[in-house]
């Protein structure tokens, strides 16, 4: 995940990690209510999102423009369906924390149908408290576990870290160390995600520009979050599962 160079450069990147963290503004979680839903005819669709910031509607000032009410929006359109929405978010989160604080806020009780799914998204706080690998796909497998305790076989969709290596708050070096080990939890996840039932790995929003981001160049602004709502809502409604199993053997997973 790391290349023997990056040691070479541990105090430009700690030295630019630093700045990053002093420049970059903290923004607030999107204000408005945190659920909703988008009308359409027949059985309602549930959707859950449980993450960090991104679920918690950062980089916008209402959750209407948030990732879980776009992606409820363009689902609906797609489905013709009603889509109930729900975010459970914490700025910060990571997967571990999410499987503590964030996963006990589900409850089957909720459910709608049997179309409903839970959107995972994690992955950027790992990067940036460098989560190891095998700490990665343990909590992550975990957290799969703990969602379906308490929701029942629903669909899980995974949404892995972004591409850091192309955001605009990071400088050269550290954009692409970032971008490394952002890789390479999304390639450990994919493989936590081959031997969950009735799961899915989301697609990254790729060839971001700076229209993607809000005003502090870290977290997605409105446009972002309109386009990464489409592409989630596109696999939702193709729902394209590999057919394995929990008791089918693990694939083996790239090295890294």
């Amino acid at each position: 995940m790391a290349r023997p160079t990056d040691l070479l450069l541990l105090p430009i990147l700690a030295a630019q990690g630093a700045w990053v963290r002093w420049a970059t503004p903290r923004l607030p979680p999107a204000a408005g209510p945190r659920s909703g839903e988008i009308p359409g005819q027949g059985e309602t669709i549930g959707l859950w999102f449980l993450g960090e910031s991104t679920v918690a509607g950062v980089g916008v000032d209402d959750h209407q423009r948030g990732l879980a009410a776009q992606t409820a929006v363009a689902l609906a359109a797609r489905q013709g369906r009603p889509v109930s929405w729900r975010a459970i978010g914490l700025s910060g989160a990571t997967v571990a924390m999410a499987r503590q604080r964030l996963a006990p806020r589900l409850s089957s009780a909720d459910r709608r149908g049997n179309q409903d799914a839970v959107v995972v998204c994690l992955g950027v706080n790992d990067v940036l408290r460098r989560t190891s690998l095998a700490l990665w796909e343990a909590e992550m497998t975990a957290l799969a576990q703990e969602i379906r305790e308490r929701m029942g076989e629903i669909d899980l969709l995974f949404s892995g870290p972004p591409p850091l290596g192309e955001f605009p708050a990071f400088p050269v070096p550290l954009r692409g160390f970032l971008g490394r080990r952002a890789e390479g939890l999304r390639r450990s996840l994919a493989t936590v995600v081959e031997r969950t039932d009735r799961a899915l790995l989301a697609p990254s929003l790729s060839s971001l520009a700076p229209h993607h981001f809000c005003q502090a160049r870290f977290h997605p602004g409105a446009e972002g979050y309109h386009a990464w709502g489409n592409l989630i809502a596109d696999q939702l409604a193709a729902r394209a599962f590999t057919g394995r199993t929990p008791t089918d053997p693990a694939p083996t997973g790239p090295d890294s």
